[in-house]
């Protein structure tokens, strides 16, 4: 929402894209398309060490008392004042506009509980692999790859906050009217079915749901399976587009003090 602020997408002719009709309300913009998958910041914890008591919400996370143990946090703005904000109690439906003073007090109060900030997914992943943190707040792309990989990793979407991916044309494309029928079928629920069989993210077009070929199995365990998404939040991009520039600032000095 920032690149259609500052105009550097083509304005969007959804004539070229019929399939656009299919997407969940908020994934379509002037110029730009939601996808071509969700992701979902998620609650992931160390199975060994929690057994059959794990935590289950990111209020959990920061109950150090019933769920002791070593903790990491993605070093960025977006999702983690969100995590605090649902960690101190805040339901999903009042979490925007962001009361940024108390989300960024209770991560100064709790940051000495905190192992780390990781400051890249790939990081967030070797330290699951290497068990330097028992729960994490960590993408579920990267928790599923961790896990394929030996981790002894467990993640619930409940309470998690989900987000899309953004397609945009580059102002100034000389085909854009091909680009945007390319668009079309990438959003197909034909095409999106085949993303989650190569690729864990889930597909942002539901009907993919419906076309066989995605497994009961395989769809259980994917963000925007319907189940799964009723869990979620969304995560707020118009927030964030007009509000980022001014609040990372205040994150980064409230993390390193």
């Amino acid at each position: 929402m920032s690149a259609e602020a500052a105009e550097l997408f083509e304005p969007l002719d959804y004539s070229l894209i019929p399939n656009a009709k299919d997407l969940p309300a908020g994934l379509q913009g002037k110029n730009w398309l939601g996808g071509p998958v969700y992701y979902s910041m998620v609650l992931g914890w160390n199975k060994t060490k929690y057994k059959d008591n794990p935590p289950q919400s990111f209020r959990d996370f920061f109950d150090t008392t019933k769920f002791p143990g070593t903790r990491a946090l993605y070093g960025q703005s977006r999702f983690m004042l969100e995590v605090a904000l649902l960690g101190d109690g805040v339901a999903p439906d009042k979490i925007y506009p962001i009361d940024v003073d108390r989300a960024l007090k209770k991560i100064a109060d709790f940051k000495r509980n905190v192992t780390a900030f990781y400051t890249s997914h790939g990081q967030a992943v070797q330290m699951v692999k290497d068990k330097e943190v028992d729960i994490i707040a960590i993408l579920d792309g990267r928790a599923d790859a961790a896990i394929k990989d030996g981790a002894d990793l467990a993640i619930t979407y409940n309470g998690g906050i989900i987000d899309a991916g953004c397609f945009g044309i580059v102002k100034g494309a000389p085909n854009k009217q091909a680009a945007m029928r390319v668009l079309n079928e990438f959003i197909s629920a034909d095409f999106q079915a085949n993303i989650p069989n190569t690729f864990f993210y889930g597909p942002i077009n539901p009907k993919a749901y419906a076309t066989g070929k995605i497994s009961p199995a395989l769809a259980a365990s994917l963000n925007s399976s319907p189940d799964n998404l009723k869990k979620q939040m969304v995560l707020g991009s118009e927030w964030w587009a007009e509000n980022e520039a001014k609040v990372q600032p205040r994150w980064d000095a409230t993390i390193v003090k």
